[in-house]
């Protein structure tokens, strides 16, 4: 599999994972059910965040991926660390090409430079 397909595949399992925890029968305790089908609503947009990016996981970046992690956790929905580790490691695998090489690559010819 690819790097790219490493990346999709771990985020694809953190938006079921979101998913998952997302269920009204998760949410915390003191929220009234108003409160809770929202939370279940935002986590739902969330899943559908990750699904988009690993839709198109060459142009994802893990600070998107972290920020809706950060999101996940403000709503009290807990992730497997294990699932964390994955994109984490997916990311790290992932050559890094900056801005720079990629334009110039794309277009063949070192405009920048």
């Amino acid at each position: 599999m690819s790097s790219d397909g490493h990346v999709a595949t771990a985020l694809n399992a953190f938006a079921k994972n979101i998913r998952r925890n997302s269920r009204v029968e998760n949410r915390p305790p003191l929220l009234s059910p108003h409160q809770g089908e929202v939370r279940q609503q935002r986590l739902e947009e969330l899943a559908a965040q990750a699904e988009g990016l690993a839709s198109n996981p060459r142009k994802a970046t893990y600070q998107r991926f972290e920020s809706i992690l950060k999101q996940v956790e403000e709503l009290g929905a807990s992730t497997e660390r294990e699932i964390i580790i994955a994109v984490a490691s997916a990311f790290m695998q992932r050559p890094y090409v900056s801005e720079h090489r990629f334009r110039y690559y794309s277009n063949g010819s070192s405009e920048d430079a």
